[in-house]
């Protein structure tokens, strides 16, 4: 069986080469999650990447951040720094780097929850500063 840290590993590896199928893959479809929303600046729920925080949840959430960073940025990087796991649980420490499709950078850190059980993620959250994704969420890339 896989592990929890091979589990988190692989999301990152399928992130940084664009794999989103894989990507998706690694989760459950029932999966619940607690996304800071940083795609299009809309309103979902309670906090944005552009200062008022907006939450999103569910694996609904997931497939519209792959798709947010996908029509949202021309290059994106999400490098772990530091992975800690203690059972099904990791907390993880990355470094994000990109470009919005607009040409601004984004560099900054953020930080990311997993609970992983039978190889696959069944809860996540991200924690990170607003104002560091504020250029990709005031590009207004138009909503589909």
């Amino acid at each position: 069986m896989i592990t929890t840290k091979e589990v988190i590993e692989k999301s990152y590896q399928a992130v940084n080469s664009g794999d989103w199928d894989i990507y998706l893959s690694l989760y459950d479809e029932n999966m619940t999650s607690d996304l800071a929303d940083i795609e299009r600046n809309q309103v979902v729920e309670d906090t944005s990447f552009s200062g008022e925080q907006k939450r999103r949840k569910g694996f609904d959430a997931i497939k519209e951040a792959v798709r947010g960073i996908q029509e949202g940025y021309s290059h994106f990087q999400n490098n772990p720094v530091l992975i800690v796991v203690e059972g099904e649980y990791g907390m993880v420490i990355c470094h994000i780097q990109g470009m919005t499709t607009r040409g601004f950078p984004i560099d900054g850190k953020v930080v990311d929850y997993f609970r992983v059980r039978n190889g696959k993620i069944i809860e996540m959250a991200n924690f990170a500063d607003p104002a560091v994704f504020k250029p990709f969420v005031e590009q207004n890339i138009p909503s589909k």
